[in-house]
């Protein structure tokens, strides 16, 4: 099994899996080299469509009846790949079929996108002002309510090698197939502590000042944590727990976060590459050379 689908309606809950040669396959299996060494071959049903490329797989679900109100959810396994999906329609109760646009099912989920205002703009306008101009076109602005703060802590702290790091991420799901929660989980390179687990309680973080290569936050939990800072991960970076210096691990692929110990704590995430404190110093030497030459020496007094 690589995946399944769940239809959820008022009156009727379904589970349909999707097993590889099945109901879907491997796009790959187009390149003879991978059908060579594939563990399946293209037995499930293809899309019938010209426009589309001839490796687009088809999955039939039948309802017991009409339904309105339905929520579909696809679900992949735990494989070294992901699910896509193409096209979607339904079906009517007389047979007529409706294809759907992916766009608008996905932006009309409200527990995912709120729709906040509408523009109309083009490249060429709204330059240093907002004027209704002839070829401008509407813009829709949508948020992301799933949207992590700046800062928050984690629960859980779980190392995976270089490639399940980026699958995990791609996919939000754990090798194990599980799902991946940001919010819970921080996934940090192998190498360091292992499997980590922390006490339930109040945890709290709150970005309290940013400064250039600096950003401070005060954490407040009852039994520890990983702090976790939407900040992209470099190298340089360090990190002081009420002065006391704590690593910073690489999280979430591209984020940095330090393990936190329980009570209230000022946590202060600095930048001190060496490449900057070079660049700094050859700064300040070319700049004590500029003044250096542009003082003039004095010149002695002739004698009267």
């Amino acid at each position: 099994m690589v995946g399944a689908v769940d239809v959820a309606t008022p009156g009727v809950n379904l589970h349909h899996e999707l097993v590889a040669g099945v109901n879907i396959s491997d796009r790959g299996l187009s390149d003879e080299s991978i059908r060579q060494r594939a563990r399946h071959q293209r037995v499930a049903a293809k899309f019938d469509d010209p426009a589309l490329r001839p490796d687009v797989f088809r999955v039939t679900l039948r309802l017991p009846a009409v339904q309105h109100g339905v929520t579909l959810s696809v679900r992949g396994g735990a494989i070294k790949g992901w699910l896509v999906v193409d096209h979607l329609t339904v079906s009517d109760g007389a047979g007529a079929q409706h294809p759907q646009t992916l766009g608008p099912l996905y932006l009309g989920d409200e527990r995912r996108w709120r729709e906040r205002r509408r523009i109309r703009t083009s490249r060429t306008t709204d330059r240093d002002r907002d004027e209704d101009a002839p070829g401008e076109l509407e813009y829709t602005i949508y948020e992301n309510v799933r949207a992590l703060p700046r800062a928050w802590i984690a629960s859980r702290v779980m190392p995976l090698a270089g490639d399940e790091m980026v699958a995990t991420v791609r996919t939000m799901q754990l090798p194990d197939g599980s799902p991946f929660d940001p919010r819970t989980i921080a996934i940090v390179d192998e190498g360091g502590p292992a499997d980590e687990a922390f006490p339930t309680g109040r945890a709290a973080a709150t970005v309290s000042r940013i400064d250039d290569s600096r950003i401070t936050v005060d954490v407040d939990t009852d039994g520890g944590g990983f702090l976790v800072l939407s900040e992209s991960y470099f190298p340089g970076w360090r990190a002081r727990i009420d002065g006391s210096s704590v690593p910073v691990e690489r999280t979430d692929l591209d984020l940095q976060g330090a393990r936190i110990p329980p009570g209230r704590h000022q946590v202060v995430f600095e930048l001190a590459s060496s490449t900057l404190r070079l660049g700094t110093a050859l700064t300040a030497i070319g700049t004590l050379c500029t003044a250096l030459l542009l003082i003039k020496p004095s010149r002695p007094q002739p004698p009267r």
